[in-house]
C-alpha cells in the first residue's frame, strides 16, 4: 500500500513521519542507488524522503552510467524513458510487501531536465498510491488534506475512509503524533499486505 504525502519544501512532511523507518537517499551516492532496484528493506512500513531525491539520484546514476553528464546527453533521447522505467521499477521493489509512505514535493524539481519528466513521474505516482494527502500551512496553522483514490481501483482502506477531508494539526508533535497513530490502526487491521497494480 503506498500513501503520497505532498507538500512543500519545509512545511512539515519529514518531521510528520519521524519515527518511521526512512529511506535516506539524501545519504546515497550514485553507486548506492544500483542497488535500489533489488534492495529488500526488512520493515512493515518505510518511507521514501524524497520522491524529488530519489528522482536525482536516479538520473544521475544512469547519466554516470553512459558516461555523460546528465540524461539528455544520451544518444536518440533514451535518457528519459529509461529513467521513468528505472523510477518506476524502484518504487514498486522499496514498496513490495509494506505500507509505504512516499514524500513528494508540490513544486518543480530545479533541474531543467528532470522538470520535463515531473509531470509524468507525478502521474505515475498519483496513479500507483492507494492514499493521497497534502500538508499545507495555511494561516500559520498546518493542514492535512486527504483524498481518497480508490476510484481508480484501488481497494478501499477504512481507516482511510474514515478520515475528514481535512485535518487540522497546529504543531508538529500533533501531526507526528496524528500520523504514527494512522500507520499503527493501518498495520492492526492489515493494510500493509495491500497491493497495488503497477
Amino acid at each position: 500500500m503506498i500513501i503520497l504525502l505532498y507538500g512543500k519544501p519545509k512545511v512539515g512532511k519529514s518531521t510528520m513521519t519521524q519515527g518511521i523507518k526512512t529511506l535516506e537517499l539524501e545519504k546515497m551516492s550514485v553507486a548506492d542507488a544500483k542497488i535500489l532496484k533489488t534492495l529488500k528493506v526488512d520493515t512493515p512500513v518505510l518511507v521514501i524522503d524524497s520522491s524529488t531525491v530519489l528522482l536525482d539520484l536516479l538520473e544521475r546514476s544512469i547519466a554516470a552510467a553512459d558516461g555523460v553528464s546528465c540524461i539528455a546527453d544520451i544518444e536518440w533521447a533514451k535518457g528519459k524513458p529509461r529513467l521513468l522505467t528505472r523510477f518506476r521499477d524502484v518504487v514498486n521493489n522499496l514498496a513490495s510487501n509494506k505500507l509505504t509512505i512516499i514524500i513528494a514535493h508540490e513544486r518543480l524539481h530545479e533541474s531543467k531536465y528532470l522538470s520535463l519528466i515531473t509531470p509524468e513521474v507525478d502521474e505515475w505516482l498519483q496513479i500507483r498510491a492507494d492514499w493521497i494527502c497534502a500538508l499545507r500551512n495555511e494561516g500559520g496553522k498546518r493542514v492535512l488534506y486527504v483524498r481518497n483514490v480508490s476510484y481508480l481501483g484501488h481497494r478501499d482502506v477504512p481507516a482511510l475512509n474514515a478520515l475528514p477531508d481535512s485535518i487540522d494539526l497546529m504543531t508538529p508533535k500533533e501531526a507526528q503524533d496524528f500520523f504514527s497513530g494512522l500507520v499503527k490502526k493501518l498495520l492492526d487491521n492489515g493494510a500493509s499486505d495491500i497491493e497495488t497494480g503497477t
